[in-house]
């Protein structure tokens, strides 16, 4: 049980530490208990239910998801086919993915520049960073800068210079020490995040006759968003990627691993391109990348994720061992029952969909939390379908009787 028995520290925005014991922990000495009982339950039925609030597979169980680096993917995808030292053409237009620049900004002044009402640096930026409010407010002190004649300067040496803030494009010109904000309507978009309006922004960059373009982002899912949408843009695109780039994964698989699975199996590349082609998910695509979960936990006959647990579950154990509290049982191994792995693939289909339609200025879409996206609205909080949110009475006990 050891691997189930460990605490996790964690820090709360407001920098409050605190340790808590894993769920998994009370998780296993439950299924410890169902095969004490006169009639034992049968672990087949058990290993149909992610016996967790949160599915240890998927997340942890403060209810975030497990994260891996997404840069190891574009690095393995870009070895031997791209030069070190590609350089730009000077004519390029740059999309520079401001928010990705403000991450890794260091040695900030302690304000925010010589503004009408002086703004003061927060102690602690990447904290700051992490409030969607914030963001907001900071981009719309960035566009007052900018748009300060201070900024005049700067803003002669570019040939055009254009800033995007919630969606919504202003072109700023520099003339005799003063600059004029002028609002793009043709660049409006209601995609809500970056990722998705960069193939916007490409396009009109082709319209405003630009033959090359540089992307600059750390983000792979632009890496990835671009490679679906190039054939369609009419101008060559640069790539300009660089620091770690992480995003929700099965826990101990991470990118790289998967993605070779999915090159040895080629039966499974058309599920996987169905992928995002509708809203909703056809159950021929979920029960294809059920069976290739299955294969990335090392059981490529099996087609169900319910069975691979189980089978897991007693290789962990020992064929003929029974399960008791010394047995070495890691519930994170296993990979999520069918119905946490469900909502799992409809919130990837959700945000495949977005990448499709990038192209798409004006898109409409369901809510994350409607029939069949993955998540749900609790509280007015977003969350991952597969969280459960009953809790156990803290009154119960559960003793650990070796």
């Amino acid at each position: 049980m050891e691997a189930c028995n460990k605490k996790v520290t964690l820090t709360f925005s407001q920098g409050k530490v605190i340790q808590y014991q894993e769920q998994s922990n009370l998780a296993f000495l439950l299924l410890v208990k169902s095969q004490r009982a006169e009639e034992p339950l049968d672990l087949e039925e058990l290993m149909k239910y992610p016996l967790m609030p949160v599915p240890p597979s998927l997340g942890t169980p403060d209810g975030f998801f497990s994260k891996t680096n997404k840069a190891a993917l574009l690095h393995y995808i870009l070895q031997d086919t791209t030069p070190k030292d590609l350089p730009y053409p000077k004519d390029a237009l740059f999309i520079q993915d401001g928010m990705a620049l403000l991450h890794v900004l260091t040695n900030l002044p302690p304000t925010w520049g010589n503004m009408p009402t002086t703004t003061r640096k927060p102690y602690d930026f990447k904290i700051f960073l992490t409030n969607d409010d914030n963001k907001k407010q900071l981009c719309q002190l960035l566009l007052r800068v900018w748009s300060d004649q201070q900024a005049a300067s700067r803003l002669e040496r570019t040939e055009m210079a254009v800033l995007i803030v919630e969606g919504r494009a202003h072109q700023l010109l520099s003339s005799n020490g003063k600059v004029e904000v002028r609002e793009l309507p043709t660049i409006y978009s209601n995609q809500e995040e970056t990722d998705t309006r960069v193939v916007l922004y490409l396009h009109h960059a082709a319209a405003f006759g630009y033959k090359n373009a540089v992307v600059r982002t750390p983000d792979t899912d632009i890496f990835v968003i671009l490679l679906y949408h190039a054939h369609a843009i009419k101008l060559t695109i640069y790539l300009d990627t660089g620091g770690e780039d992480c995003t929700s994964a099965f826990k101990g698989k991470g990118k790289v691993g998967p993605l070779k699975n999915l090159e040895k199996n080629p039966k499974f590349h058309r599920a996987f391109s169905q992928l995002g082609d509708n809203w909703n998910v056809k159950p021929e695509v979920l029960k294809q990348l059920e069976q290739f979960t299955c294969l990335i936990y090392g059981e490529s006959r099996e087609s169900s994720v319910d069975v691979v647990r189980a089978k897991l579950l007693r290789k962990m154990v020992g064929e003929d061992d029974k399960l008791t509290a010394k047995s070495k049982v890691d519930l994170a191994r296993l990979p999520p029952c069918y119905d946490a792995l469900k909502p799992h693939v409809q919130r990837v289909n959700h945000r495949v969909v977005l990448y499709k339609r990038a192209d798409e200025s004006i898109l409409e879409k369901p809510n994350p939390y409607d029939e069949e996206q993955g998540w749900m609205r609790s509280d007015g909080v977003l969350r991952p379908e597969d969280e459960e949110e009953e809790e156990f009475d803290s009154d119960d006990s559960i003793e650990n009787d070796d």
